[in-house]
């Protein structure tokens, strides 16, 4: 198995149209890669943040990071094919649009289809937002952002069909996750259709300080450690440390899950297995 880690610099500092492709190419051969705008960074520096980057990795999820096995850690997935959907919307400034205006939203979706084989299937789906907006909107099938990315990966992947799926959601504020919570799965359910799925935001909390107690000593705390819980409205909730530290500080992540098709628990993660898959993802 073989890892990709791109420095992207240029001379305007990140570009985005070399991420886009680059991605491209690696989902299409089955590559596992990681991109890194390295604009901010000096040359001498370079080696540093790539061996950093490598460490964390590896110390996710062990030297066989691109090949979880989640039948074994949660057997309900035992011979599943499992459909991961990663979004978020990214606010562009006027340099990167090339527009008068400094109001103008780009939506990227990636989606990965896990096989029972453990290979992998992926393909994305980005457009650009002419206002700022925070969530995502498309009611038709021609606009919903969901179905466009399912029937792209149709159409590089024919035949290919999820058992299940779990959408990761990233860049919600709080104060539209009650708004998210309604209008975006509804345009999921109508992207899926009769296959289950779970809907998951994402969102870095600030700094906190979290450590355990060993040996009369205060330590960090070790990579997986987790904690449900979160607002009193929030029905399923957790907090996840995913990246290794050496300090007492850390930002650990919240996620929350505003939907799951009902009556599926037969084949949808539960409470604790939806850490496990987060974390082994």
């Amino acid at each position: 198995q073989y890892y990709a880690l791109v420095l992207l610099r240029d001379g305007n500092g990140y570009d985005a149209s070399k991420y886009a492709e680059l991605k491209g190419i690696f989902g299409q051969v089955g590559l596992v890669s990681q991109c890194i705008d390295m604009k901010k960074q000096q040359p001498a520096r370079y080696i540093i943040v790539a061996k950093n980057v490598v460490r964390q990795l590896f110390a996710k999820v062990g030297e066989n990071f691109w090949d979880v096995n989640f039948g074994c850690r949660i057997p309900k997935l035992k011979g599943k094919s499992i459909f991961f959907v990663g979004g978020d919307i990214f606010h562009a400034k006027r340099r990167t649009t090339g527009q008068s205006n400094n109001k103008c939203s780009i939506l990227g979706l990636v989606a990965i289809l896990r096989l029972p084989d453990g290979t992998w299937k992926q393909t994305d789906y980005w457009c650009k937002q002419n206002t700022r907006q925070e969530l995502l909107y498309g009611a038709q099938e021609d606009t919903n952002p969901f179905c466009k990315l399912l029937l792209k990966f149709q159409e590089e992947h024919p035949g290919l069909k999820p058992d299940l799926g779990v959408i990761y959601r990233d860049g919600i504020p709080d104060r539209f996750l009650k708004e998210a919570g309604t209008k975006e799965p509804e345009m999921a359910k109508k992207a899926f259709g009769s296959v289950p799925f779970m809907f998951v935001t994402v969102a870095k909390q600030g700094p906190t300080r979290l450590y355990q107690r060993y040996n009369g000593q205060h330590r960090a705390i070790p990579v997986g450690t987790f904690a449900h819980g979160g607002n009193a409205t929030e029905a399923e909730a957790f907090y996840l440390q995913s990246a290794e530290t050496n300090h007492t500080v850390v930002s650990p992540t919240h996620y929350t899950v505003l939907y799951r098709t009902p009556n599926a628990e037969h084949i949808l993660p539960g409470k604790n297995e939806l850490v496990m898959l987060t974390h082994a993802t």
